[in-house]
């Protein structure tokens, strides 16, 4: 039963960060554009706070809206049952002291990622959930301080 629940804890964790980190273009193009437009217009992208703004208007959304959202978490949930079966074996082999949630069971993973199986290789993201590729630097980012 504890196995259970740990895959159960691992998929909450991931879907949870997936929806944070999902892009602002996931919502700024399609079915989501005018609502975010309407009711999240003064909102920055980045680090999910479209996400968030829409999730504190739910009430207020397109039905295209809720749609799109809802089928973005179905194919979230899809994506996590598949990797789920993938890596049961090497989560109980390499993961098995480590405490669910927040990401560490997929930290976990990737820390063994050269004694992992084909199969969970295979199904895991390239990349953690959690981080975005940034293609420019924000201007009002500062530069790390000398000598770092």
């Amino acid at each position: 039963m504890t196995k259970i629940m740990r895959i159960t804890s691992i998929m909450s964790a991931v879907l949870s960060l997936a929806c944070l980190s999902m892009p602002a273009r996931a919502f700024t193009e399609g079915a989501c554009k005018d609502d975010v437009k309407k009711l999240c217009g003064d909102v920055k992208p980045g680090g999910g706070d479209i996400h968030e703004c829409l999730k504190q208007h739910e009430a207020d959304l397109s039905q295209a809206c809720k749609d799109n959202i809802a089928e973005g978490k179905q194919k979230m949930k899809d994506k996590m049952d598949e990797i789920k079966a993938a890596c049961k074996q090497d989560l109980q082999q390499y993961c098995a002291s480590v405490t669910p949630g927040e990401g560490r069971e997929m930290a976990c993973l990737r820390s063994y990622s050269d004694k992992l199986s084909a199969a969970c290789k295979e199904k895991l993201p390239r990349r953690p959930m959690g981080q975005r590729i940034h293609h420019e630097k924000k201007a009002d980012t500062p530069p790390p301080p000398a000598g770092q």
